[in-house]
């Protein structure tokens, strides 16, 4: 996969308390304990590593950048199918379509929106795989996953925003009252 074990070599990773081998073992056999079969587990390592290496694509784009030959390698595609995405923007008028080449920040949003919606994707299917796990169970039992904190971080908050945070507070003041009943 390529993979460094410092966390500091990736753009899309942040100081956190460091997982180890152990930590990795333990989401092998989460995932296992709900059948999900090793070789769909190292297809989504394999895509979480390429999501790792996409973030590390230097702009403007080169041919011989290793983080884009480690990351399309992972996804078994051709450098040059991706990278058409990161440089290009096609705009349709009417039966007529257009290329624009981006500008340096326009491929590094291009990028990064690439990045999202694969990480996205993984993990819509790791919550349906584990739901699909659990059926059949003695309980009917599903796994949902609630939002409390945001992740958005703005130079200046809009008045949207200033209600999101205000909805996510009262979501979150919920949520621990909930869990505190229920202790």
């Amino acid at each position: 996969m390529g993979l460094s074990t410092k966390y500091e070599d990736y753009t899309y990773v942040t100081p956190s308390p460091s997982p180890t081998s152990h930590s990795f073992e333990q989401t092998r056999k989460a995932l296992e304990a709900v059948n999900v079969t090793t070789a769909d587990q190292w297809a989504l390592f394999n895509i979480l590593a390429a999501i790792l290496h996409m973030g590390n694509v230097k702009l403007p784009l080169t041919d011989n950048d290793e983080s884009l030959k480690l990351c399309t390698a992972l996804l078994e595609i051709n450098a040059a199918d991706l990278t058409k995405y990161f440089k290009i923007r096609k705009i349709k008028i009417g039966p007529e379509t257009i290329e624009k080449e981006l500008t340096p920040e326009e491929m590094k949003a291009a990028r990064d929106s690439v990045s999202k919606w694969l990480y996205s994707q993984c993990f819509d299917w790791v919550v349906n795989r584990i739901n699909k796990g659990l059926e059949g169970t003695i309980h009917k039992k599903s796994i949902g996953v609630l939002d409390i904190y945001g992740f958005e971080h703005f130079q200046v908050n809009s008045f949207e925003q200033l209600c999101i945070n205000f909805a996510s507070k009262w979501q979150r003041a919920q949520a621990v009252e909930i869990l505190n009943i229920n202790r």
